[in-house]
């Protein structure tokens, strides 16, 4: 059996204490080298920024290269809420515990984060209006942010490449499918248009990208199942064949699509039983095979009025999973969904506090990034057509 996250937790707090013990003057320690490098690399990437101010010599030992390439593969990248800040349009990224571990400055502009995004990236849009529709991507490393333009009635995805580790988004027209790679100067390509018809955008939650392929809902009658079809972003060639989980119309406006801890997830408001909203998880993609694994009692039916999106499954077992909803006009809300006993708790004030909030989303960010940066970073934005 494999450790469980609480048991890695346990064990990272017996590290933070014996850390503490450590004395970090020029007298000799008590801990040979090789042990100490062993402790620090397991600490909590928090702590770790905290102890690069002890001394000079702890703040040598953490920025060495050697060290943050072996803590990185030890540790799984730190799981951040992306959020949009209507106060002073910045974004923060904030921990589970509700810390600002950063603060995203010079965005110019109010912009929403996409929901969940690769890691090290954010995604993030103007949101959809008539005249000024833009996407950027946001490297968390060196805080430059390419911006593209996107068209209201067109959609269009994101996700990375593999095993290229490219990111790239793509737009589709009616007679059109176009590729821009993040960091490559000629912006966008086109490629073959896909073999079905797609209304939407992922803004709406139409579109997922999982382990390189970005997947999107087809244009289908209310009462089709259909299948999802899948953009292939390594080698830009489209695919087909999954079909959706049993008797979910695929056609219906309400039907949206996340990543949800590495799996492709669906959300779908209960027809029969009015008042409850299911989350699809894709177990088998060859033979499309899906799981139900939440039905929580929140009424997501009715598009025009309430949408809600998983974020992110906070325990091992699955328990609990941690969620955004949005009422028309009002701003977004988290919250947390304990399935035993089937009921959700509003953990907005809890992580996100009072605040005025824009737009919640998803990313995670490696030790190497953590320590690269100050707690405020302006983002350098260069635009492409």
């Amino acid at each position: 059996m494999g450790i469980t996250i609480s048991s890695l937790r346990r064990r990272l707090q017996q590290a933070h204490d014996l850390l503490l013990q450590i004395p970090w003057s020029k007298t000799p320690t008590t801990l040979p080298s090789d042990v100490i490098f062993d402790i620090l690399s397991r600490v909590p990437a928090k702590s770790m920024c905290r102890f690069r101010c002890v001394s000079r010599e702890c703040r040598d030992r953490i920025s060495d290269p050697v060290f943050i390439a072996a803590a990185q593969e030890r540790r799984p990248p730190e799981p951040l809420l992306v959020v949009g800040s209507d106060h002073d349009m910045s974004l923060r990224l904030v921990d589970m515990d509700g810390t600002v571990v950063r603060v995203i400055s010079g965005m110019n502009r109010p912009w929403v984060p996409v929901s969940t995004n690769p890691d090290g990236f954010v995604c993030v849009t103007t949101g959809f209006s008539k005249d000024d529709n833009l996407a950027g991507v946001i490297d968390l490393t060196t805080m430059k942010m390419p911006v593209t333009h996107l068209k209201s009635d067109r959609a269009w995805g994101y996700g990375r490449a593999v095993p290229s580790g490219a990111y790239k988004m793509v737009r589709l027209g009616f007679h059109h499918c176009e590729v821009f790679t993040v960091g490559d100067n000629d912006g966008w390509k086109r490629r073959k248009c896909p073999p079905f018809r797609f209304d939407g955008s992922s803004h709406d939650n139409y579109t997922a990208a999982v382990n390189g392929m970005l997947h999107f809902l087809p244009v289908a009658l209310p009462d089709e199942e259909g299948t999802l079809l899948f953009f292939d972003l390594e080698s830009e060639e489209w695919k087909c064949g999954i079909k959706g989980p049993p008797k979910v119309k695929l056609g219906r406006l309400n039907i949206r699509l996340g990543e949800l801890n590495g799996s492709l997830c669906m959300v779908e408001p209960e027809v029969r039983h009015s008042g409850y909203t299911n989350i699809w998880l894709l177990k088998d993609h060859h033979k499309s095979v899906w799981v139900k694994a939440y039905t929580i009692p929140l009424d997501t039916s009715a598009i025009d009025r309430r949408h809600m999106m998983p974020l992110r499954v906070l325990d091992d077992d699955g328990l609990q999973l941690l969620f955004y909803s949005r009422e028309k006009g009002e701003p977004p809300e988290l919250h947390i969904y304990d399935r035993r006993h089937g009921t959700y708790r509003n953990a907005t004030k809890e992580l996100l506090g009072h605040d005025h909030v824009s737009g919640i989303g998803f990313c995670s960010l490696r030790l190497e990034s953590f320590l690269s940066a100050e707690f405020q970073c302006p983002v350098s934005s260069s635009y492409f057509s």
